[in-house]
């Protein structure tokens, strides 16, 4: 009989064996993968406001028969319509967007087609508009901040946008102008 426990094998099974690990593989998956994932999706989206807010304010300002004074008709300049639809957008969207009246940014480009011209890039209205000698575009720049989904420590991880503090995000679109001659007002 002692010949037979002797050549016996002890079988064990590998069921159990991740048992013990799981707890940190499913913390390093949590909070290693997931959250930065999340977190990296969330600012991404917020982001879409800001350009958003750009689009839509250039979309309205290139239209307007004025660049700064509002029309006899009562209709508003390209700089008051650009900034209304961009708070607009900034309003009916989502929280975590962040931008004022201020930061909302239109001006005028003037490329010139003739040569010997310079460029022209004015945030106020221009004292003459030569339709032959330049193409003309409004520019709309929205800078504004992006809140992280989840704020962390800023004393563990020092101060990084877009994790321990607001991520700054600039917008920037032109396109040509539908009533050149009102750029003079």
């Amino acid at each position: 009989m002692g010949q037979g426990i002797k050549n016996s094998k002890i079988i064990r099974s590998n069921a159990g064996s991740s048992t013990c690990e799981m707890p940190v593989v499913l913390f390093v998956f949590m909070f290693g993968l997931l959250l930065p994932l999340a977190d990296l999706s969330f600012i991404a989206f917020r982001t879409s406001f800001v350009h958003a807010a750009a689009q839509n304010a250039l979309h309205s300002a290139v239209r307007a028969k004025t660049f700064q004074q509002n029309a006899n008709d009562g209709e508003l300049s390209a700089v008051n319509i650009g900034r209304r639809d961009a708070i607009s957008v900034r309003d009916n969207g989502i929280t975590g967007v962040n931008f004022e009246d201020k930061d909302v940014n239109i001006a005028i480009l003037g490329t010139p087609v003739k040569a010997g011209k310079n460029p022209i890039h004015s945030s106020s209205p221009l004292s003459n508009v030569e339709s032959k000698s330049y193409l003309y575009q409004v520019e709309v720049t929205v800078t504004g901040r992006v809140e992280p989904l989840i704020t962390l420590s800023n004393t563990l991880f020092g101060d990084v946008p877009g994790l321990t503090s607001a991520l700054p995000v600039q917008a920037t679109y032109k396109q040509f102008v539908e009533h050149p001659e009102g750029l003079a007002m």
